[in-house]
């Protein structure tokens, strides 16, 4: 892994970690989904209610141990957003309920921007459009010349990482990943009213030499859930890190 395409980190360890390109950061604390989920098992997370905090930094582990622990600042620094609400939902519609001890999958689907800076200031903004992040399954990510392949696990909320099975010691944690390719352009929804009538074109950007750049971006987080009037139950996720990559394998 590398940063500005220059130094590079030998065997880092990424889990936790987001990945772009070659470039790896660590997932700031502080960043967080406020969402409701109804019994049915629908997500509906308001974009304004996705806060995501500013990455420009990464903490270097060697998994070996041969080389010490450093804090390096980042020569591309990035602020994401989000630019339409998100959908989605999760296991509940065949567990006993949102709140059971049981293992759930789940998926939700937002469009997201980020932002580049570099030293000397602002450098563009990028978009991407129908991003989806989940809980089950496998994902693999390679961008078209094969240079970077990211590959990771999803764990099932409610469940061990290690292990697979449902755990007490892990009730309410979720976690959810996914990843695609900045592609050259995105269709977005402006205005709310849910058409997507705005074709935003990445290569306009200062930043449109990532254009063709592969992510692979995770989410883990504790589960606050507050039974509501009706079927409606609020939970408010505050994010350890919000935007992480899982398990990743680079060729």
């Amino acid at each position: 892994m590398q940063d500005n395409f220059s130094y590079t980190y030998t065997n880092p360890n990424l889990d936790s970690q987001v990945q772009f390109g070659p470039f790896g950061y660590t997932s700031p604390a502080g960043s967080h989904f406020f969402m409701s989920i109804d019994n049915s098992g629908n997500y509906y997370v308001k974009k304004n209610n996705m806060q995501f905090q500013y990455y420009d930094f990464f903490d270097y582990v060697d998994t070996t141990g041969t080389n010490p622990n450093d804090h390096y600042s980042t020569s591309y620094r990035f602020q994401p957003m989000a630019v339409s609400d998100g959908r989605g939902w999760c296991g509940s519609a065949w567990a006993s309920s949102p709140n059971a001890l049981e293992a759930m999958g789940g998926q939700i689907q937002f469009d997201f921007a980020f932002d580049v800076y570099t030293a000397g200031g602002f450098l563009g903004r990028l978009v991407v459009d129908y991003f989806e992040m989940r809980s089950f399954g496998q994902v693999t990510v390679t961008d078209k010349d094969g240079t970077y392949r990211y590959d990771a696990k999803a764990v099932l909320n409610n469940t061990n990482p290690e292990t697979g099975a449902v755990d007490p010691d892990y009730w309410n944690k979720v976690s959810f990943m996914g990843g695609g390719i900045v592609r050259p352009t995105a269709l977005i929804d402006t205005d709310g009213d849910g058409i997507r009538e705005t074709l935003w074109d990445n290569r306009l950007s200062s930043a449109g030499a990532f254009v063709g750049f592969p992510f692979l971006l995770r989410a883990d987080a504790n589960r606050n859930v507050v039974p509501e009037p009706g079927s409606l139950i609020l939970i408010g996720t505050g994010l350890v890190g919000l935007i992480g990559v899982a398990r990743k394998r680079t060729k």
